[in-house]
Parts: C-alpha cells; sequence; structure tokens
C-alpha cells in the first residue's frame, strides 16, 4: 500500500512542477516580448497576442497533464525538458538585461 501512496505523491509532485515551469515559461516569454528583447519561439503560437498566448500555454500544459500525468517516465522527460527551457530564458534574459 505504501508503494502506490509514494507513486501517487511522486505523480502529484511532477505534474504540479510541470505546470509551475510552463507558468515561469510564460513569465519569461511575457517579459521578453514585452520589454522588446525577444519574441516567442514557437512559430504556432508567436502571432498570437500574449492573452491568447497564455491561455494556449497554460491550456495544452494542463492537456499534456491529463494525458500524461500518470506515466512517470513521460513526465520526468518532460519536466527536465521544461526545466530546460525555462533555465535557458532565464540564462538569456538576464544576460540581455546587463547589456
Amino acid at each position: 500500500m505504501a508503494d502506490a501512496t509514494e507513486q501517487t505523491q511522486g505523480a502529484t509532485i511532477r505534474t504540479r512542477n510541470f505546470l509551475l515551469l510552463n507558468c515561469a515559461d510564460f513569465i519569461l516569454t511575457v517579459a521578453f516580448v514585452q520589454s522588446g528583447l525577444g519574441v516567442e519561439g514557437n512559430p504556432l503560437l508567436a502571432g498570437l497576442p500574449l492573452y491568447a498566448l497564455g491561455a494556449a500555454k497554460i491550456s495544452l500544459a494542463f492537456l499534456v497533464v491529463r494525458l500524461f500525468g500518470g506515466k512517470m517516465g513521460i513526465m520526468r522527460a518532460l519536466n527536465i525538458g521544461m526545466g530546460i527551457v525555462v533555465l535557458w530564458n532565464l540564462f538569456w534574459f538576464t544576460a540581455l538585461l546587463r547589456y
């Protein structure tokens, strides 16, 4: 029984982290776009206004969690990928702010 509880808690933590990383990605994207330092990198979302971009990013994140939230390996890979995206954005945002 303890195994099932630990797996459920792990899945909850992974899905929460994925959603938080997506929110952080959106916040950094808004900061880049509004400051004129950058644009949205996804060509499918690049033409959207910021409010629609946010709705699309968060909705898609919830859809991914709904589809893959219980799959430990996939959620781990998605978290690593989103973590890299957020770190990349943070790196460039702080680097560009210095100049």
